[in-house]
């Protein structure tokens, strides 16, 4: 009893926390002229490593697209930085810009799992007694 009460406690408070936490995902592309000074891999080689979390692709010879993940906020500035440092290094030069409606990522779900699982492993924590750490001296 004690496990399944735990269990559908954790299930309940992962679905709460996904729910009052979403994360999204903010795409943004551009797309490089076709004489620029710049290929889109020369791009992406000079400013993958200066942004942590945001993924930097390179399509075909004219396209950078960028992509990060987390609260709207963050993940909206982050993926704006990157392709701001992007475009500088390309001399400003871009011929359009494309930039994605965030979505949300059904993160409920997951956390509900996780918060199931911890559930379960507390009340089998309470209800599986330790096995005795003294042994016997004869």
């Amino acid at each position: 009893m004690v496990v399944v009460l735990l269990g559908f406690l954790g299930l309940a408070a992962g679905m709460a926390f996904g729910a009052v936490f979403p994360r999204y995902q903010v795409d943004y592309a551009i797309l490089l002229p076709a004489h620029s000074p710049h290929s889109a891999s020369d791009l992406v080689r000079m400013t993958r490593d200066d942004h942590p979390g945001v993924r930097v692709v390179d399509y075909r010879l004219n396209v950078v697209e960028f992509s990060a993940i987390g609260s709207l906020a963050s993940a909206e500035r982050a993926v704006n930085l990157a392709a701001r440092d992007v475009i500088a290094a390309n001399d400003g030069k871009v011929k359009t810009r494309f930039i994605s409606n965030p979505g949300q990522i059904p993160q409920p779900a997951f956390y509900a799992l996780i918060g199931l699982l911890a559930g379960v492993g507390i009340a089998l924590g309470f209800v599986v007694p330790p096995k005795s750490r003294l042994t016997d001296v004869q």
